[in-house]
């Protein structure tokens, strides 16, 4: 878990310094963070894995040791969770 939190902060200082740039707005990405660490696990590996260390579905998927169609499912049930908590 420390681990997983240490990448988001690091995801997040990366992102901050966009949102310096303006490119970005701090508390978007601050708030981002939260609602990413807040999903169930299995939610948050499936997102952290395609958002931010750039796997495709398939390779999630041999990774995690998962089907495919799962691998869809977890990112779509993930990205409706933090629809409804970002809105």
């Amino acid at each position: 878990m420390a681990k997983t939190i240490c990448r988001w902060l690091l995801i997040a200082l990366c992102l901050g310094e966009l949102a310096l740039c303006g490119l970005f707005s701090v508390t978007g990405i601050v708030g981002l963070c939260i609602a990413v660490l807040a999903l169930p696990v299995k939610y948050r590996d499936a997102v952290y894995l395609y958002y931010y260390e750039g796997y495709t579905a398939p390779e999630i998927a041999g990774l995690l040791g998962k089907n495919v169609n799962t691998v869809y499912t977890l990112l779509t049930r993930a990205r409706q969770k933090l629809r409804e908590v970002l809105e």
